[in-house]
């Protein structure tokens, strides 16, 4: 519950800072199955304009992960060089 609550408050708290996306966590499906793995995965999370991203859900071993990170990007002239330069 304490997890839960910490997540929560980061995604608030992250939202308050002018978010672009909010999403849900739904399913996630598992090969081989087994009938002792959860596919059924709640969860929340936000990504601000900023590129930064935090969120929760209920994990396979129906315990609560809670993550954040930021987006990183590459700047588009650079890749076009990269690809030329191997092509």
């Amino acid at each position: 519950m304490r997890k839960t609550l910490t997540a929560a408050l980061l995604a608030a708290t992250c939202s308050a800072v002018s978010a672009q996306t909010f999403g849900v966590h739904l399913a996630s499906v598992h090969a081989p199955h087994a009938p002792n793995m959860n596919e059924v995965n709640p969860g929340l999370y936000v990504i601000t304009d900023a590129g930064w991203t935090a969120g929760f859900y209920r994990n396979t071993w129906r315990r609560t992960t809670v993550y954040g990170g930021r987006r990183l990007l590459q700047r588009k002239r650079r890749w076009q060089t990269f690809r030329k330069a191997r092509a």
